[in-house]
């Protein structure tokens, strides 16, 4: 070893002497770092299958018309995880559930949790539902501001149509005229274009409300 090399080794000598500990601390941080990913990660993994497994047996209840194994099952989910994805689904499906059996309170309950969910779409969702729900029971002011709080484009169409439905509720035909032909411009040549045109073509003419 020449005396170039004798130099080199030293210098490498005394910087780990100044600086190894920092080094051996951050390489342990490091991987205390990633330990504590790894592990979060399978919890988070853990927990989506349970959440997962619960809304499937809530689904299961709600396919038998079962309604005390419903309230036990969404409990459950609620419970355990009431902030996920999985309990907004399992409330918009509670929702429809609760209508085919008359309970409109507890549908209007379930949605009005749902529009808290942490899913954009999801809250667009429930508050369209919502509001139909509303205006068929009258209560069209808050119908109105559901509505009205939807940003998502993709449900523009039927926005439009509630509106149409607020107005003619609100017996406002000519106002429901102009929200039902905005609905069908947005669905295009969709084939969801029927039951609008129905609801169109059933408002009174402009000269039959003349005479």
């Amino acid at each position: 070893m020449d005396h170039h090399e004798e130099e080199q080794v030293e210098a490498i000598t005394r910087w780990l002497k100044k600086n190894g500990p920092g080094i051996v601390t951050g390489i342990a941080l490091g991987l205390a770092a990633v330990l504590t990913w790894n592990v979060w990660n399978r919890y988070q993994a853990n927990q989506q299958e349970q959440a997962s497994a619960l809304f499937e047996a809530v689904s299961q209840a709600v396919l038998n018309r079962d309604p005390a194994e419903m309230q036990v099952r969404s409990e459950a989910l609620f419970d355990a995880h009431g902030d996920s994805t999985y309990a907004d689904l399992a409330r918009l499906m509670l929702a429809r559930a609760s209508l085919e059996q008359d309970d409109v309170d507890a549908a209007i309950a379930y949605l009005q949790q749902a529009v808290d969910s942490n899913d954009a779409e999801l809250q667009d969702v429930a508050r369209l539902r919502l509001a139909r729900v509303l205006i068929s029971q009258g209560q069209l002011d808050e119908a109105e501001q559901h509505i009205d709080a939807v940003e998502n484009l993709s449900f523009t169409a039927e926005q439009d149509e509630l509106r149409g439905d607020l107005y003619l509720a609100r017996d406002e035909p000519e106002r429901a005229r102009d929200a039902y032909q905005a609905a069908l411009a947005a669905l295009g040549e969709s084939a969801n274009r029927t039951l609008v045109e129905m609801k169109l073509d059933s408002l009174p003419s402009v000269e039959r409300e003349a005479s």
